[in-house]
């Protein structure tokens, strides 16, 4: 394994236990809090939410011996063939079309 794949790897095991830790903190912090069984009170159950699988270093080493067994598949992909075959004029023609955009007709801020 080369330096730059370990670097990348390593990127993307620190970046997913800190998405981790983020998520878990997160979660904790948003869930309900929870009447105590004998509180008497009468008010509709509300249904219960199954607890999420448990996730912690061995998840993301489990994740990490599967990634690294599988054979390398190139994150930018394939470049479509029409995409190879156009000139440097046409390339240089693509424009972003505001009003082809979604939400154009929207107060939205946001357009793709």
């Amino acid at each position: 394994m080369n330096h730059r794949s370990s670097r990348g790897l390593l990127a993307t095991l620190s970046r997913t236990l800190a998405l981790a830790a983020i998520a878990t903190a997160v979660l904790a912090a948003d869930s309900p809090p929870q009447a105590p069984s004998g509180s008497g009170d009468k008010s509709p159950a509300v249904a219960a939410v199954p607890a999420p699988p448990p996730f912690g270093f061995e998840q993301v080493v489990e994740r990490a011996k599967e990634v690294v067994a599988a054979p390398y598949k190139d994150p930018r992909g394939s470049v479509p063939d029409w995409l190879l075959g156009i000139t440097y004029d046409q390339w240089r023609d693509i424009r972003f079309r505001p009003d082809r955009a979604l939400w154009s007709d929207t107060p939205s801020r946001f357009q793709v």
